[in-house]
C-alpha cells in the first residue's frame, strides 16, 4: 500500500492532520536526540529521522526502519539532498 502512495505521502501526511506533523516531529525530535543510539521504526520517508539526526550529537547512531524498500528509498533520497544542500550554503 505505501510503495504506490511514495510520492504524495508526505504532502498527504501535512494536509490530512492541518500541519500538526511538524510540531509531534519536532517535539519528539527534541526528545530522542540526546540518546546515544536512536531507532525510528516504521520511518517512511524518514521526516521523523532526519529531524533527530539533525538534533543529535555527531557521536550518535541514527537508523530508520521501514518494511517497505520504497519508502526507505525516498528518506534515503532526502537525506542526500539535505546533504547536498548543507553542502552548498
Amino acid at each position: 500500500m505505501f510503495d504506490g502512495v511514495v510520492k504524495e505521502y508526505d504532502l498527504l501526511n501535512h494536509l490530512f492532520i492541518w500541519k500538526l506533523d511538524d510540531v509531534w516531529r519536532r517535539t519528539c525530535a527534541e526528545k530522542c536526540a540526546s540518546g546515544k543510539v536512536i531507532v525510528d521504526l516504521c520511518c517512511g520517508t524518514g521526516g521523523l529521522t532526519l529531524q533527530i539526526s539533525s538534533r543529535s550529537p555527531s557521536e550518535a547512531f541514527i537508523v530508520g526502519l521501514d518494511f517497505s524498500k520504497v519508502m526507505l528509498g525516498r528518506a534515503i533520497s532526502k537525506k542526500k539532498a539535505e546533504k547536498h544542500e548543507n553542502n552548498h550554503t
